[in-house]
C-alpha cells in the first residue's frame, strides 16, 4: 500500500504546474501514468494475491479513487512535508477495500 500512496507522489508534475487557484488538476495522462505503473509494479502484484485480470482493474479504481480525492489543501500538505497526510493514508484504506471487492 504504502507503494501506491509513493506513486501518487511520483506521477510527473503533480506538485507543481496543474495546481489551480480552486483546485488540483490531474490530468488524463497523468491517472494513466499512475495506473500504468501500479499495474507494472510486481512486487505488489505479488503480494496481493490477486489474478493479473482483476489487480489490473484494481488499479484501474485505486489510482482514479486517489487522484479524485488530492486537492489543494492535500498538494500543499505533500509539498511542505513529501509524504501523504494521515487522512489521505486513511481514505486510501477505504479507497482499497472499495476497489477490491
Amino acid at each position: 500500500m504504502k507503494t501506491l500512496l509513493a506513486l501518487l507522489l511520483l506521477i510527473p508534475s503533480l506538485s507543481s504546474t496543474n495546481i489551480s487557484i480552486a483546485k488540483t488538476v490531474i490530468t488524463e495522462d497523468q491517472i494513466n501514468y499512475g495506473i500504468k505503473q501500479c499495474k507494472n509494479d510486481k512486487q505488489q502484484f505479488n503480494a496481493s494475491k490477486m489474478t493479473i485480470g482483476n489487480y489490473n482493474t484494481f488499479c484501474e479504481c485505486y489510482i482514479r479513487s486517489m487522484m479524485n480525492l488530492l486537492d489543494e489543501k492535500e498538494m500543499s500538505y505533500q509539498q511542505k512535508y513529501q509524504t501523504p497526510s494521515q487522512n489521505f493514508i486513511n481514505s486510501s484504506q477505504r479507497v482499497k477495500s472499495n476497489c477490491i471487492k
